[in-house]
């Protein structure tokens, strides 16, 4: 019997976290809830992770860790690897032009598509360099529901419709990186033109469910906004869709080499102070020479229709930590770089990175 009890004991103690173990989500908790105060935020959500093990899952304010956030923005790496699985098929590649897949789509919803639509390519939509709309009032980044364009549209607003209501199925013929919400609105229509298939479907058979990920979903109003904004999923998803997808020494849906042609490819124009970031897989990415280690990161912003406003950062480190915070206050424009600076200094200082 003595036997048996100890044996008990030791099972139990390999499924226990170790006191140091305990310690160090408390430290991310009580890092993190100093952090959204310093921010005027009330709730928050953190998750970090590093080597496929979970350093931290936090909600500080309410909630729970398994929460589904609106992650505004991150959508576009969704779609982006949406994107690259269908030139990964040979379906489609960075230089196709829209001329080449949407003409059917505009003619069957009674439109013609724009002159100036017809040589943008598949690159220059994910590189944000096709001299489309943005930092308008048409754009939905300036609120949906502040909008008197939007305003016209249903609930049931398709991805289409909020192009061709807010005026942007022409392009201005720009190749400068400018960001804009509509390069991936016209990336979802791709995808739905070269696939045969809804683009919440696809992403759903090709992502989510090879990931085993089943708490993804793209919920009313945000249907409108699906390609660069409309999924709601858990920041543990949200994480295993980066590690899984991102880590070109790992590759899992995306081979090395399609990682090597769009997300380390260096699309589009280099950014940033000293001009070696890239926009490229519907996220930033700044890396090496040999491309052995390199950081990508994203932000969100969840106000489009006044009734969820949520700030949310993304980074990851290859080889590293890729973590997420979420908090339901938007930071004024100049304090969202301290934020994620400070969500920075907190993750290295305890994951020793």
């Amino acid at each position: 019997m003595r036997s048996t009890c100890v044996a008990l004991a030791l099972l139990l103690c390999a499924f226990l976290p170790s006191n140091a173990e305990a310690a160090n989500e408390a430290d991310y908790r009580s890092g993190i809830a100093q952090i959204a105060a310093k921010y005027g935020a009330k709730r928050a959500w953190f998750r970090a992770e590093q080597a496929g093990t979970a350093l931290a899952s936090v909600a500080i304010g309410g909630g729970t860790p398994n929460d589904g956030i609106q992650v505004a923005s991150l959508t576009k790496s969704i779609t982006a690897i949406a994107t690259a699985l269908l030139i990964q098929d040979g379906k489609i590649s960075l230089d196709t032009t829209l001329g080449e897949v949407l003409p059917a789509t505009f003619k069957r919803k009674g439109y013609t598509l724009a002159a100036s639509l017809q040589p943008i390519t598949i690159r220059c939509l994910l590189s944000h360099t096709a001299g489309l709309k943005t930092n308008y009032a048409s754009d939905p980044i300036h609120g949906v529901a502040s909008n008197p364009i939007f305003k016209r549209l249903s609930n049931n607003a398709t991805v289409f419709e909020y192009i061709i209501a807010a005026d942007a199925n022409r392009s201005d013929g720009r190749s400068k990186f400018v960001y804009s919400n509509f390069s991936y609105s016209f990336l979802g229509l791709v995808i739905e033109a070269v696939s045969g298939k809804p683009y919440e479907v696809f992403c759903t058979e090709r992502i989510f469910k090879p990931l085993g990920i089943a708490d993804a979903s793209i919920q009313g109003r945000w249907h409108g906004t699906a390609p660069y904004a409309g999924w709601r999923i858990s920041t543990a998803s949200m994480l295993k869709i980066w590690t899984s997808v991102f880590d070109r020494q790992n590759p899992t849906l995306l081979t090395a080499k399609t990682l090597d042609e769009t997300l380390l490819a260096k699309l589009g124009e280099p950014r940033g102070a000293n001009h070696d970031a890239y926009y490229t897989l519907g996220v930033n990415v700044r890396q090496n020479d040999d491309r052995s280690a390199y950081r990508i990161w994203h932000n969100g912003i969840a106000d489009l229709f006044w009734d969820n406003d949520r700030y949310t950062y993304m980074e990851q480190t290859v080889p590293g930590v890729t973590w997420i915070v979420v908090i339901d206050r938007q930071p004024a424009a100049e304090q969202r770089s301290k934020l994620s600076g400070d969500v920075r200094a907190l993750v290295e200082k305890l994951s020793g990175q």
